[in-house]
Formats: C-alpha cells, sequence, structure tokens
C-alpha cells in the first residue's frame, strides 16, 4: 500500500514538470484515464468493538486506498466512464490476525457544471456495486471451550457483504498539459447490502457497510479525440 501512494506521488510530482505550450479545448479529450489516492471516512465503531473483543487494536476511523477511472466518451459537457477503487488494512498480534479489504466499481457519469482556461468543475455520481470483507485466523470465541484449556482458537473466519453503491461528488481539475491534469474529489459513499456469506461470531453485515465521506486526489491523462 505504501509503495503504491509513493508512486501516485511521484506520478503527480512529474505531471507538473510537463512543460504546458498547448492547451486543449472544451472538446479535446476523446477518452482518458487516471489514477487516484482515496482517503474513506466509513462509521467504524461495530468493526473497532469487535477487534478489541477480540484482543486486537482498532482500525482507527479512515481507510485508504488506489483506485482509478477511464473516461470512455464526451458529448460536450456531459461524460461517460467507470471508476474503482479498493480499501485494505489489517490488525494482529502473536495469536491472531483480522483484515478487512473492499472493492468498488461503477459507471461513472460527469457534468462539467463550470470552466475556464485551465480548470473545471465537474458534478457527477457513481453507480455501481462492491465487496466488503473481513476475515479472522486464530481467534479465540468463547462459544469454543475445552475444560481444561480454556478458549481454544476457532479455524479461520470470514464475513462479507456485497452491496449496491450510489457515490455522488462534486470535483475540480487543474490542466497542466493538452493532455494532463491534477484532480481533486469530494463524495459521499452510500452502500446498501444485498447480500451476505459467511459468519464472524459478534460482527453484524452492517458493519461492513462502508457508507460515508470520501476525498480522493490524482492525475488524469486524456487523449484527444478524432
Amino acid at each position: 500500500m505504501k509503495r503504491m501512494l509513493i508512486s501516485i506521488t511521484v506520478l503527480i510530482f512529474m505531471a507538473g514538470l510537463v512543460p504546458s505550450a498547448a492547451w486543449a479545448d472544451e472538446d479535446a479529450d476523446g477518452f482518458g484515464f487516471a489514477v487516484r489516492t482515496f482517503v474513506c471516512f466509513p462509521e467504524m465503531a461495530e468493526i473497532n468493538r469487535f477487534l478489541v473483543e477480540s484482543g486486537l487494536d482498532p482500525l482507527g476511523d479512515v481507510l485508504l486506498g488506489v483506485g482509478g477511472g477511464v473516461l470512455v466518451t464526451r458529448i460536450g459537457d456531459v461524460a461517460v466512464g467507470a471508476s474503482t477503487w479498493v480499501f485494505a488494512d489489517s490488525s494482529r498480534n502473536v495469536q491472531a490476525e483480522a483484515q478487512l479489504c473492499a472493492a468498488v466499481g461503477g459507471l461513472d457519469l460527469r457534468w462539467v457544471a463550470d470552466r475556464d482556461d485551465r480548470s473545471n468543475l465537474i458534478v457527477g455520481a457513481v453507480l455501481g456495486s462492491g465487496t466488503s470483507l473481513m476475515s479472522m485466523s486464530g481467534y479465540p470465541h468463547p462459544t469454543v471451550t475445552e475444560p481444561s484449556d480454556g478458549l481454544v482458537p476457532e479455524p479461520d473466519r470470514a464475513l462479507g457483504v456485497v452491496t449496491l453503491l450510489g457515490c455522488p461528488y462534486v470535483e475540480v481539475t487543474a490542466q497542466l498539459a493538452q493532455w494532463l491534469s491534477l484532480e481533486f474529489r469530494l463524495g459521499y459513499a452510500l452502500h446498501v447490502a444485498v447480500y451476505e456469506s459467511g459468519d464472524l461470531i459478534g460482527l453484524t453485515r452492517s458493519a461492513l457497510v462502508l457508507s460515508g465521506p470520501m476525498i480522493s486526489g490524482g492525475v488524469s491523462i486524456g487523449v484527444p479525440g478524432t
């Protein structure tokens, strides 16, 4: 995770070194892609309570992730593409380990609300689905006991949910060159759980519905259309 964040930071720095002799007009992007870092602020109270009760350190209230997007087509001020992102974090001690991960993807619809020569104000929404998974290994649970040894580690267990996603957002882009832009996005991810799989004693599926504010930043590269 740290290596990926460092790589994206280097890309953004290199983007600032690219000459900006020619600026794209409002219809320049035929298609393109973006690489982003994400910070998510979901409700983590139940997950952290579960970890503490299992003898593990809490994960905190912030999840860091990476993702990307693809611009498929643009007609005037309206663009259609796809966006995806992933989050992961873990907590461990000498006896047990817990891992939380989430992956989301969907259709990205966006509209340029305002622009000038080198920047755009964009309003959009990502509509799609995702999955969240909490897995644990080597942890003891009070429901499994032996008279002589007390608590006994259970086999590896996991709880996962599949969600539907709606993520409205506002984005600001700053154009560095004809094909190159920096972007900053502020949004809110709304998840609805539709399917549950597995069983993790002491954790409900609602805890894995990671809805909340999201902030992302990254670099986008657009290829002029024909």
